[in-house]
């Protein structure tokens, strides 16, 4: 997929199911005060075609909406997909390879036997990990992307309760 620097002018509400492309999904959750007003979003994309889908929520903390926004994304598929998943979060990465897997595997128990934090969350994203096929991508230069820098742009408006048509 070729990107560019434009940044994407229309709104539509799905992605062509073009099942021969895969989805590109760039996310990116924002709070302010941590916990704080949040609000998360994502760009989708598969070829020329995109949508954004974006929330806002009172008091949340930024790794719940960045798990949010991932979630929302998956969840945004109609049916299952070929995803490429971009994400700037530490958080994520450590907790898709490595934790959630092992809390699955207990019953969704931390190693000490007590809950993951937004359990509901993780459950939610495992379920879309099985019904998709996701490849994961993380790092701190993802701003190159017009994708990410306009989910980014997105979670910050609504975290300010903006809503950046």
């Amino acid at each position: 997929m070729a990107t560019t620097n434009k940044a994407p002018s229309r709104r539509p509400t799905s992605v062509t199911p073009d099942k021969s492309l895969p989805v590109f999904i760039y996310a990116n959750g924002v709070s302010k005060g941590n916990p704080g007003k949040g609000g998360w979003a994502c760009v989708l994309y598969r070829g020329a075609d995109f949508m954004e889908t974006k929330g806002a929520v009172q008091q949340v903390t930024s790794k719940r909406v960045d798990l949010l926004a991932v979630v929302k994304g998956l969840e945004r598929l109609a049916v299952p997909e070929v995803v490429s998943v971009f994400t700037d979060s530490n958080y994520l990465q450590l907790a898709i390879t490595s934790w959630m897997p092992a809390w699955a595997s207990r019953g969704w128990k931390l190693s000490n036997g007590g809950d993951p934090e937004y359990l509901d969350l993780w459950k939610r994203l495992w379920a879309q990990t099985h019904r998709h096929s996701v490849a994961w991508h993380w790092g701190h230069g993802l701003g190159a992307f017009p994708g990410n820098r306009r989910a980014i742009a997105l979670a910050h408006g609504m975290a300010m309760g903006c809503t950046l048509g």
